[in-house]
C-alpha cells in the first residue's frame, strides 16, 4: 500500500544551507513539510573559492558540502498515518 497520495521534490537554498553550516555542529533538520512532521538531517559544510562579501542582488559562488545523516519523522505523524491506513482499510487485519 502506496502510504504517499503524491510525489514531490523539494529544494535546499543558500541561506538555509549557509545557516546550516555555521549551526554548532555544522548540522540542522530540513523539514519537509509545513507542520515539521518529516525532515532530513544534514551536516553541511561551507566551502568556496575564498572569501566574497555578500550582497542581496549577487551572490558570488559558493560550495556547500552536504551529508545526509538521518530521516527524521515525528512519531504522533506516524501514529495518524497509521490509524487512517487502518480506517481505509476498514480495520480488519494487522497494518
Amino acid at each position: 500500500m502506496q502510504i504517499l497520495e503524491k510525489e514531490s521534490f523539494f529544494r535546499i537554498r543558500r541561506p538555509w544551507l549557509r545557516a546550516a553550516s555555521r549551526a554548532p555542529g555544522g548540522a540542522g533538520v530540513f523539514w519537509l513539510d509545513e507542520l515539521q512532521n518529516v525532515g532530513l538531517r544534514m551536516k553541511v559544510a561551507e566551502g568556496g573559492f575564498g572569501f566574497m562579501e555578500e550582497s542581496e542582488e549577487d551572490e558570488g559562488a559558493t560550495v556547500f558540502l552536504v551529508r545526509y545523516e538521518e530521516l527524521v519523522v515525528r512519531t504522533g505523524h506516524l501514529v495518524d498515518l497509521f490509524e487512517k491506513m487502518e480506517e481505509k482499510v476498514g480495520g480488519e487485519g494487522d497494518v
